[in-house]
C-alpha cells in the first residue's frame, strides 16, 4: 500500500472496522467530508481506531461508520443518521396519524418511511464541507 491514502473505516461490506486503501473502501464513489472535531491526539486516534480492527461488529443501527468515526474522535457512540432517521419516522407516523381522517396502517407506515428517508438524509447534509474522489 505504499504511498496510497488508508483509511480505518467500520463499513457493512466488511462487517467489522479494518484498514483498507482510499480506493477499496471508496470504491469509486464520490465521498463527502466532514467537519468533525478530534478531542483525542492523532496518535491516540489512530491506535484506538486501529485497536477495533476486525473486533468492531458493525450494526446500522448500533455501531455504524458514524458511530465508529465519533467513538474514535470523542469517546461516544452517536450517530446523527439513526437519531435523525428514527426521529422522522416517528414525526412521519404522528402526522398521518394527526392529518388524516382515515389512518390506515398503510398510510402510517407511507408517513414514518417518508420521515425516516427525510431524517436521514438532512443528518448526512449536516457537518459536510467538501467532495473528494
Amino acid at each position: 500500500h505504499q504511498g496510497k491514502r488508508m483509511l480505518i473505516s467500520a463499513t457493512k461490506r466488511n462487517g467489522t472496522v479494518m484498514e483498507e486503501t482510499w480506493d477499496e473502501v471508496t470504491q469509486g464513489q464520490k465521498v463527502v467530508l466532514s467537519k468533525l472535531h478530534c478531542h483525542n491526539d492523532v496518535s491516540g486516534s489512530l491506535e484506538k481506531a486501529r485497536s477495533q480492527i476486525g473486533v468492531w461488529r458493525y450494526s446500522v443501527y448500533k455501531r455504524n461508520c458514524e458511530h465508529f468515526i465519533y467513538w474514535v474522535l470523542s469517546d461516544k457512540l452517536r450517530s446523527k443518521q439513526v437519531i435523525g432517521g428514527v426521529s422522522g419516522a416517528v414525526l412521519g407516523a404522528i402526522g398521518v396519524v394527526t392529518l388524516s381522517k382515515k389512518p390506515s396502517v398503510l398510510k402510517v407506515l407511507g408517513g414514518a418511511w417518508a420521515g425516516l428517508s427525510s431524517g436521514v438524509i438532512l443528518a448526512k447534509a449536516s457537518n459536510k464541507t467538501r467532495k473528494k474522489s
